[in-house]
């Protein structure tokens, strides 16, 4: 029985895993998860085709349990938060020393990477502008436009 059970949870692991790598991708390419009709969407289409090669990723969708708009949404709203934490750590080895505009890089200024690489340029509302001088640390500057 223990086995059955443990069995069953690897199974809703390996699904919830397909179903979470297929938001990821929907939403890297820049295409909506939902459709006029639920079983028309994008999602639903996706996990259709990926389920010619796992045959238990067709009962998981006709299931729909954890297809729900209230799941998907959670799914959604996670790997959001993790981009955002990733780039915030990101962040906080990167920095900009120069003039700012309503708390964007506006003005002369130096981003500096976190590999200690600059960027010495003109920005406009966190764009670079115009022509810019590069410092890799490991060579000597070199210009870029």
């Amino acid at each position: 029985m223990a086995s059955s059970v443990q069995r069953q949870q690897e199974q809703r692991r390996r699904m919830l895993l397909m179903e979470i790598t297929s938001i990821i991708y929907l939403l890297r390419q820049g295409l909506a998860l939902r459709g006029h009709v639920d079983e028309e969407s994008n999602l639903i289409q996706l996990l259709k085709l990926r389920s010619i090669d796992d045959s238990d990723l067709q009962d998981w969708i006709n299931d729909k349990k954890y297809l729900s708009h209230d799941i998907v949404n959670e799914i959604t709203k996670e790997i959001s938060l993790t981009i955002v934490r990733d780039i915030v750590k990101q962040d906080s080895t990167i920095r900009h020393d120069g003039e700012w505009q309503y708390d964007k890089m506006h003005g002369r200024g130096v981003y500096t990477y976190a590999n200690g690489d600059r960027y010495d340029s003109q920005w406009q509302y966190d764009k670079m502008q115009g022509r810019g001088v590069v410092g890799f640390i490991s060579a000597t500057a070199n210009y870029y436009e």
